[in-house]
């Protein structure tokens, strides 16, 4: 993949950035950190370290302390470049001006940074307290806090980036960071790069305050570059590493489709030894094993986009292996053997569809129905993937087949937690494929669905109104109807519902009942 096509999308990140700015920059003076801590009051460490954490952004806060905080904020980024100075003010005897040093070094965002925060992990000198609204009275409350409660705040988010387990004490809660970390920059301490470093970066660029748009655009575009500068391997897992991550932003501007071009980028060995936990990197971030450390929890997304995405990603001869893995740990702990059985079966498809089939027989019945056809779904949106509305009549037969067990499972008047049913759906919805609404109205069409209850009907209401582009029948309108608040009018309710559906997919409407 040419680095010329990730670096036209940076070229919409600017503008994205430039628009979101509402509010001008602080009119003070930048001032320097030792003129600067004798001006400052309050140090607002959550809104600081990670600026989202406050929805609105200053929310209760006094016209003067967003003043403050907004000058304050403009001057640490000017002291940030120099480096050298600010490891030199980390040892000043004034806590406050040693709090403005360690957050000017924040700021930079530079993972090579972290010791330095670090050694203050245990300083338990007094700095400026924070303000917090209460729940009750909405008033705003000073709380103290010491260089060592920011340095520790500034530390946990590249834990967390990385699932390091978080600490389990207050009393303790120093020393288990300063074990923690020592632990996390064991296998960092030497690296120009790691995908943490870039999630947290990229939090928080996508954070900053408008006042700041001018240095989030600038970030954004910064570790856009640094990523694309990569080899092949690391670029593609980092995309994946920030896309599973829950940047909601970050996913807007990075699709699905971007990202199976840069997976597309690694070789189809490369990405099966991934999958088979060999190192493909030396990143610390993006290496997984069969064990049960905190850091494995992420193999399971990683993989599972990489498996979604088999036909695209992975050769027709990796099938057997995929099928291999399937109940190794820990996919089988995980429950996710499904997964790697339907990509087995989506990469057979390519090149034998009746051996595909042989497979899919033979393995869907290793995953009974029972309460849950979670399992049987997943095989079942594979089938749908890889051959479309060709299958209807079996695609059909399951889905009522499978809801007819589910609904007898379930005591009658509860609510039915999500099933596969409900899963099936919105993966067919989900594929993109043009037959997609042949197979909605084919279901539809069915005899059978007639029979669906409220739970089965709010899931096809749901696909369906993400297929319209526009509330059919809006979700709010179903919540009325559910089991504990349901007017005495549900069954005629429901079939007005259902000839909502038929209309829209072209079809007949049926007499509802009185």
């Amino acid at each position: 993949m040419k680095p010329l096509f990730w670096l036209a999308l940076l070229l919409v990140l600017l503008p994205l950035a430039a628009a979101a700015s509402d509010t001008p920059p602080p009119a003070a003076s930048l001032l320097p950190l030792p003129a600067l801590a004798l001006r400052v009051t309050h140090f607002m460490t959550p809104e600081f370290v990670m600026p989202g954490n406050t929805i609105p952004l200053y929310s209760g806060w006094s016209s003067a302390l967003i003043a403050e905080h907004q000058q304050m904020l403009a001057s640490l980024r000017a002291a940030s470049g120099d480096r050298a100075a600010l490891v030199g003010l980390l040892k000043n005897p004034d806590a406050k001006i040693r709090t403005l040093a360690m957050a000017a070094l924040y700021s930079r965002q530079d993972g090579h940074d972290l010791p330095l925060i670090a050694e203050l992990l245990g300083d338990s000198s007094p700095t400026f307290p924070w303000q917090h609204i209460t729940g009750l009275d909405r008033i705003m409350y000073d709380f103290p806090q010491t260089v060592g409660d920011v340095a520790q705040a500034m530390i946990k988010p590249y834990l967390d980036a990385a699932n390091f387990p978080g600490p389990k004490s207050d009393a303790t809660r120093a020393a288990e960071l300063m074990a923690l970390f020592s632990a996390y920059w064991a296998g960092r301490d030497l690296r120009d790069h790691c995908a943490s470093w870039f999630q947290v970066k990229m939090r928080y660029a996508l954070a900053l305050p408008p006042s700041a748009a001018a240095e989030s655009a600038a970030l954004i575009h910064q570790t856009m570059a640094d990523i694309v500068s990569l080899p092949p391997t690391d670029r593609a897992l980092t995309f994946l590493f920030l896309h599973i991550s829950n940047i909601s932003r970050f996913a807007g501007l990075i699709s699905d489709e971007q990202l199976i071009i840069a997976l597309k980028a690694v070789p189809p060995a490369t990405l099966l030894d991934f999958l088979q936990h060999k190192p493909v990197t030396t990143d610390p971030d993006l290496q997984f094993d069969s064990s049960t450390k905190p850091q494995n929890a992420f193999f399971r997304p990683f993989s599972l986009f990489i498996l979604q995405h088999a036909p695209d990603l992975l050769r027709p001869d990796d099938a057997d292996a995929i099928l291999a893995a399937a109940n190794d740990e820990p996919q089988k702990s995980q429950g996710q053997s499904a997964d790697w059985v339907a990509a087995a079966f989506e990469l057979k498809n390519l090149r034998d569809p009746a051996k595909a089939d042989e497979l899919r027989r033979a393995e869907i019945q290793n995953f009974p129905l029972g309460h849950n056809a979670q399992d049987q779904a997943v095989l079942m949106a594979a089938l749908w993937r890889a051959r479309g509305i060709a299958e209807k009549t079996t695609l059909l037969n399951w889905y009522y087949h499978a809801l007819e067990s589910l609904l007898s499972a379930q005591p009658t008047g509860r609510r039915r937690p999500p099933q596969g049913t409900e899963t099936f759906l919105r993966a067919v919805q989900a594929s993109n494929r043009p037959d997609r609404r042949a197979l909605f109205t084919a279901l539809v069409a069915d005899p059978r669905f007639d029979t669906t209850d409220l739970e089965a009907l709010g899931a096809f209401i749901d696909s369906s109104n993400r297929i319209a582009g526009t509330p059919i029948i809006t979700l709010g309108t179903f919540s009325q109807y559910e089991p504990g608040s349901k007017p005495p009018t549900q069954d005629p309710t429901l079939a007005s519902w259902r000839n909502l559906l038929r209309v829209y997919y072209g079809l007949p409407e049926k007499p509802t009942p009185p």
